[in-house]
């Protein structure tokens, strides 16, 4: 049986997303500037890197590593990485909640475009534990996430989006004792 996230990110909708990351370039370069200003130098993993959309921009000056489940998305950061001559970028496909890596290796670990959340508590704990076991102790994680407040002052039940012949509904639920 197919879990939803496996294919969340997989054919149409992996084409949906790529065009959706495409559209941010410039929120990219303002994302790019903060975190080289942030991190270590040292060894970075984007965790959840879809395209590379940062990954490869990271991996300019430091040693990074892009984790996704997607392998469509996994193969556009590796052409993507290709075309812009990218040597200081491993490509891994792997789950977030187990994550293939030693303890104690990334000097910082980087969860951006709302990439957490989507599993259940213990699962969502799961991944925070992965990831403080991956990062070494005085490590950096910059985590990018939905600020609830105003998630709910434009909360939208359904929401329709078109991109050229895909079709794209949204549907959400607001559970209001957890604001989630």
């Amino acid at each position: 049986m197919s879990k939803w996230y496996k294919s969340m990110f997989e054919a149409k909708l992996a084409d949906f997303w790529l065009r959706l990351s495409d559209l941010r370039k410039e929120r990219t370069e303002q994302q790019v500037t903060f975190l080289k200003e942030v991190l270590p130098t040292g060894l970075t993993l984007d965790h959840c890197c879809g395209p590379g959309r940062l990954s490869i921009a990271l991996s300019e000056d430091r040693a990074t590593v892009g984790l996704d489940l997607s392998r469509e998305l996994l193969n556009e950061a590796r052409k993507r990485a290709k075309d812009a001559s990218s040597r200081n970028l491993s490509l891994i496909r792997g789950d977030m909640r187990y994550l293939p890596f030693r303890p104690d290796v990334f000097d910082s670990v980087i969860n951006v475009w709302t990439s957490f959340g989507y599993f259940s508590e213990q699962e969502n704990e799961l991944v925070l534990n992965e990831i403080s076991r991956v990062m070494r102790t005085a490590g950096i994680f910059v985590m990018d996430i939905v600020n609830p407040e105003a998630l709910i002052r434009r909360y939208q039940e359904r929401d329709w989006s078109e991109e050229e012949r895909l079709f794209l509904l949204e549907q959400r639920n607001w559970e209001w004792e957890t604001k989630r």
